[in-house]
Parts: C-alpha cells; structure tokens; sequence
C-alpha cells in the first residue's frame, strides 16, 4: 500500500476485504505507513492479517518520518512470508527531486546482510515458503546482494558465473559510473 494508505477505520475494512477479493491467491501485503505499527493498533491488525490469511510483509527501509514501516517479523499466513530490502538510502529517501532509482541507489554491505541471516532462519521454520526480494534496483545491486545473502544462508543457486568476490566488488553508485 502507498505512504498515503493510513491506518483508518475505512482501510481496515479495506484490508479486511482483500480476502473476498482474492479468495484463492497467496496475497502480501506491504504498509509504507506507521501508522499501521501503532503499538495499540498493532495486535489487532496482525490478527486481522492472521484470520484473512494475509501475509505481512517485512520490510528493510530507512526509518524517516510516518511514510517508513518498522521491520516487523510476525508470520501472519504460514504459507508464504516475504521480505523486501529496499536499501537504506537514508539521504535520498525523502529528498525532494529524488527519483525512485535514486531513493534505492543502495548497494548493502556483507554485515547488513548478515544481520538478516538468523531472522530469516527462523522464518523458514515459521513458513512455508519465504521469498525474499531485493528492490535496491540501481544498476545490480539487487542481483549482488541476492547472490551475497544466497551466500551466507548457505544456498544452492545458479552460478553467476564469476566468484562471489569478483561479482559483489563494491562499486561506484550508478550515477557516479555514468560520467567516468
């Protein structure tokens, strides 16, 4: 849901009804509104999400202002969890005039990624399937640190065809690159 999407009595029923609409699918949903993790409103919106059989999204943002979400890492459907790192481009994210491409122009380091191996972990013990998703989607980022986090939980995956350490080198941000 957009930063906009507040947690009002009419979104809760919203929220409510996306069951009804989509009573056969595997649904995530993602708040990008604190709001939704007000310590009062938190319980009964993750038993809502619980008896919709709607999985809450966990989130890797910036925490700036109402328009962030917390990482929360509560299975609310034990048939899928997803994790989305969105980069933590703390200067971009509000900046006025920046793009999208700017505000996830973040290339995670092999520490901030370990800090989610354990977590992750014990999500696959709570879930059925856990997809985790990367959108720090400036040039490849998303595809280092996919590989990187593949690595560290100790995943089986394609060979990118380089070593690890060649294809996760750090690099310049995108825009930097462009005008060398």
């Amino acid at each position: 849901f957009p930063s906009w999407f507040t947690a009002s009595p009419l979104n809760l029923i919203r929220l409510a009804r996306l069951r009804e609409r989509h009573p056969d699918d595997l649904v995530v949903v993602e708040f990008r509104h604190r709001s939704w993790a007000d310590p009062q409103r938190l319980p009964q919106l993750l038993e809502l999400l619980q008896e919709a059989r709607l999985s809450l999204c966990a989130v890797d943002e910036p925490q700036l202002g109402s328009g962030s979400f917390p990482t929360l890492l509560d299975v609310t459907d034990r048939r899928l969890v997803a994790v989305r790192f969105h980069g933590r481009n703390r200067q971009a994210w509000y900046r006025g005039g920046a793009s999208s491409a700017d505000r996830f122009d973040y290339l995670y380091s092999e520490d901030e990624l370990r800090e989610w191996v354990d977590p992750i972990r014990r999500l696959t013990e709570e879930a059925g399937e856990v997809q985790l998703l990367f959108n720090n989607n400036r040039a490849d980022y998303a595809v280092v640190n996919g590989l990187q986090l593949a690595h560290l939980l100790g995943l089986e995956y394609p060979s990118p065809g380089l070593p690890l350490t060649e294809v996760a080198e750090p690099r310049l941000p995108y825009s930097e690159e462009r005008t060398r």
